[in-house]
């Protein structure tokens, strides 16, 4: 999955360029709340994170509410990371180490807030990135972030989004 400071870089960038979002304080708490519950197949309505419900959520919540609606945007940001962004990828715990290494140049770049309840669980570190390369996790975070929530919830159409590969 992607990292909590990937998931916040995508709601900022959706919430400086969609106008959907009435509460970002509810909005932010609902794109970090899937990966601090467990079990993880229920917080992600799914056989697994790389896999989330996102038909069964929006089907069963409130899409209006801007909790939900960051809820939503982690779920499908999951679903693109490892399904569209990371197709092909061969996974390795090296991973988790770069993670901690885009964060600082994530928050930077993108004006992110990491909040009090996760900050425990992000790390930082400033060597180079191994296994990611930032412009691809960028071109994902501005992609995702970019999305039209209620043009996606009314057509479903997930691998309509236009997405380039991390290896690609």
């Amino acid at each position: 999955m992607p990292g909590y400071v990937i998931h916040l870089a995508t709601a900022y960038v959706h919430l400086r360029t969609q106008c959907d979002v009435r509460d970002a304080g509810a909005f932010l708490r609902g794109v970090i709340a899937p990966d601090q519950l467990l079990p993880k197949t229920e917080s992600h309505f799914g056989d697994d994170t790389a896999n989330p419900g996102l038909d069964l959520f929006a089907d069963t919540h409130d899409m209006r509410d801007d909790y939900q609606r960051g809820y939503f945007l982690h779920l499908l940001a999951d679903y693109l990371f490892y399904n569209r962004f990371l197709d092909g990828f061969v996974w390795s715990p090296a991973v988790y180490d770069d993670y901690d290494r885009l964060n600082a140049r994530l928050v930077e770049a993108y004006g992110v807030a990491v909040p009090e309840e996760v900050r425990g669980t992000v790390g930082f570190r400033d060597d180079d990135l191994e296994v990611f390369k930032l412009d691809r996790i960028c071109g994902f975070i501005d992609a995702v972030g970019a999305v039209d929530l209620d043009e996606l919830l009314r057509t479903r159409d997930y691998d309509g989004i236009p997405l380039e590969k991390h290896n690609a």
